[in-house]
């Protein structure tokens, strides 16, 4: 066995299909079972079209004043250990036949000596089975997406703090949150009604977490969370069973303002709770994410499109 590996993170890797071009959302696992540490010092990314032609290759590397491989901050692998690295390049034009992906990676030791691990895999669009809406009416900001600078892109599942709460995946992968815009295009919208996005029967409803306090020099106040890991993140949260392995998330809603419980049979748009600012939050949002099981500490996250809506792009306001 190897002492170095190189694993992507999910396994299956969806294409993305956006107004900015296709996405790949994944990130690489590099595991070290040796006695030494690494550096890594490049990463090269391949793509193939249907026919095995080599269509796409793009480096990160040592060369330059300022080398691109800089822009990965933590670049060592312990002896002993593992290192995720956020996919650097995701981004890829409309016409990219993304048929195959390989992920060539080199790596040193302290000494000198260089090692050369590869991961491939087959991306796929991800045919999604049941009908969503936009979990909010009327003029939506679109506060985070998941694009590769948000927050809910760059979760790392062996982070001393992600595995203190047990997550073993990024269930939130390609989650979005959702305020009402302002006429000054700030978050807003803090009672408003949280629609549920598509037929289903409710598996998990917490209403009683106290909303966190806006503080008058900014910033909130969180109270004392309780002990449950997804209560923690999600504050008081909504989770919707859909069936086909379709599972959605609704979380930060406003205290007391769920109205649905357990075993529920929803239809799509009917009112389930409030924007609120509970749980993991300092501002007025809803979370939203599609992940394929109930645990949102151990399922993986999934692509998803609203009817009538396209790709949403972080930053902007649609009408809804």
């Amino acid at each position: 066995m190897p002492a170095l590996s190189l694993e992507l993170l999910p396994p299956r890797v969806y294409v993305e299909p956006t107004a900015l071009g296709q996405l790949l959302n994944f990130d690489l696992v590099f595991a070290n079972a040796g006695d030494c540490a690494y550096e890594l010092t490049s990463v090269a990314l391949e793509v193939f079209d249907r026919d095995g032609a080599r269509v796409f290759r793009r480096v990160l590397d040592e060369h330059g004043l300022r080398p691109a491989i800089h822009t990965i901050p933590d670049r060592i692998l312990p002896a002993g250990g593992s290192l995720l690295v956020f996919n650097p390049v995701h981004t890829f034009r409309r016409d990219v036949d993304l048929a195959s992906v390989r992920c060539v990676c080199e790596l040193r030791t302290e000494s000198g000596e260089t090692e050369t691990v590869v991961a491939e895999a087959a991306p796929s669009e991800y045919g999604q089975q049941s009908e969503f809406h936009l979990p909010l009416a009327g003029r939506v900001l679109v506060a985070n997406g998941h694009d590769f600078l948000s927050p809910h892109r760059r979760i790392d599942p062996a982070h001393p703090l992600a595995a203190e709460l047990g997550l073993r995946a990024n269930s939130g992968r390609y989650a979005e949150d959702y305020s009402l815009a302002g006429e000054d295009g700030e978050a807003t919208g803090l009672g408003a009604p949280v629609l549920a996005p598509g037929a289903g029967a409710v598996i998990a409803a917490v209403g009683e977490v106290p909303d966190n306090r806006t503080l008058r020099e900014g910033g909130v106040e969180f109270p004392e969370f309780p002990p449950d890991p997804a209560t923690m993140i999600f504050g008081n949260h909504v989770v919707i069973d859909h069936g086909h392995g379709e599972v959605s998330v609704l979380g930060h809603l406003q205290h007391g303002s769920v109205d649905v419980s357990v075993g529920d049979t929803l239809r799509a748009k009917q009112r389930i709770g409030q924007l609120g600012l509970s749980g993991n939050t300092d501002f007025p949002h809803v979370h939203y994410q599609l992940q394929d099981g109930p645990d949102a500490l151990r399922a993986e996250g999934l692509p998803f499109r609203f009817e009538g809506l396209g790709w949403l792009e972080p930053g902007t306001i649609v009408e809804s």
